[in-house]
């Protein structure tokens, strides 16, 4: 498509983490500012979910930043608005926006209007199929230039390692069985450098600590 994306996390952040104050620019300003003359921005919001459903006040900062008959966003640190003309905000979660009001505990007048900001798209469980070809793009990533026989033993019971992990994991996303089979990786690279006998690694003394990285 020919344009600039930016990801913004909002998993932690408050109305000034985005928006900035006197002192500090904000995520969104520096956003845009990092795209420079770009004229066809998108803005990806990840894990809105976190922020609006656990501090109403992001709520009102991200309703009125999301209106889509604003143009643009006051900026505390610059005095000013900022054009937002040229920019298509995105945003993902893992949960229905819920936003949370003092008195009680769902707020659902701001709830509809955050949710009437955006065309909501639901994304189902990801697909063992698809799963493995995540994973295979993990194993290929930590692997290359290792050398690796992958007609060895070693080798196909750690592809029979990582087949157990997914049949096995129960999340709808990929973050968790991502770790799982970073974790297998590394250790078959450990095994394959070190071998079985890791006492090696066992501190002298109760003074001496010995940390191991496997790149």
């Amino acid at each position: 498509m020919g344009a600039d994306i930016i990801e913004l996390s909002a998993s932690s952040s408050n109305p000034e983490t985005l928006l900035g104050n006197e002192e500090r620019p904000g995520a969104l300003l520096e956003a845009i500012a990092k795209a420079g003359m770009s004229r066809n921005l998108f803005i990806f919001i990840d894990e809105l979910d976190k922020s609006v459903n656990q501090d109403k006040a992001d709520a009102g900062s991200l309703l009125k930043l999301l209106e889509p008959c604003e143009k643009y966003f006051y900026s505390p640190f610059l005095g000013c608005k900022v054009d937002t003309s040229h920019c298509t905000f995105l945003s993902a979660g893992n949960n229905p926006l819920i936003c949370i009001k003092e008195d009680k505990p769902v707020d659902q007048e701001a709830t509809d209007a955050m949710v009437s900001r955006f065309n909501v798209v639901e994304m189902g469980r990801v697909l063992p199929w698809r799963k493995k070809e995540i994973v295979q793009e993990i194993i290929d990533e930590m692997l290359i230039n290792k050398n690796i026989n992958r007609q060895s033993d070693s080798f196909k019971k750690l592809l029979e390692a990582i087949e157990k992990c997914i049949e096995n994991d129960e999340e709808d996303g990929v973050r968790g069985v991502q770790r799982k089979v970073a974790a297998l990786v590394n250790e078959f690279l450990f095994t394959r450098e070190f071998g079985d006998d890791w006492s090696f690694l066992k501190p002298k003394n109760s003074e001496e600590v010995v940390v191991v990285s496997v790149e």
